[in-house]
């Protein structure tokens, strides 16, 4: 795990990539420390345990979509040295369009009855 950025979008994909790629270890180790000798800490461990639930699990994987695959690329080229307003103002409307399109798509899910 490492510290997040309040400035990179790269950090938060690494962050949430790092806990869906280690997940069932960190649920095993969650699991463990929650049986732990040390009260605090399997108090904090099972706090955590409960936390993970299947909303959870669904979170992550599209918060790792969106920080990636929508906006990884955009936000390495607005960093780039050589970057054209013109290409940037396109990339954002793009990226705007993926978001809108993915929140259109849960909502007729929604209305299906196939999400919560």
């Amino acid at each position: 795990m490492q510290k997040l950025s309040d400035t990179r979008w790269s950090c938060r994909y690494v962050a949430c990539k790092a806990v869906r790629d280690r997940f069932a270890a960190i649920i095993s180790l969650l699991t463990e420390l929650a049986n732990d000798c040390n009260a605090h800490r399997a108090l904090e461990a099972r706090t955590l345990w409960s936390a993970i639930d299947a909303v959870f699990v669904v979170t992550l994987h599209v918060m790792c979509d969106i920080f990636f695959d929508k906006s990884q690329s955009l936000s390495t080229m607005l960093q780039s040295s050589s970057a054209d307003l013109s290409k940037a103002v396109d990339s954002i409307d793009v990226v705007v369009e993926d978001l809108t399109t993915a929140r259109n798509d849960k909502a007729q899910l929604t209305e299906f009855g196939m999400m919560p």
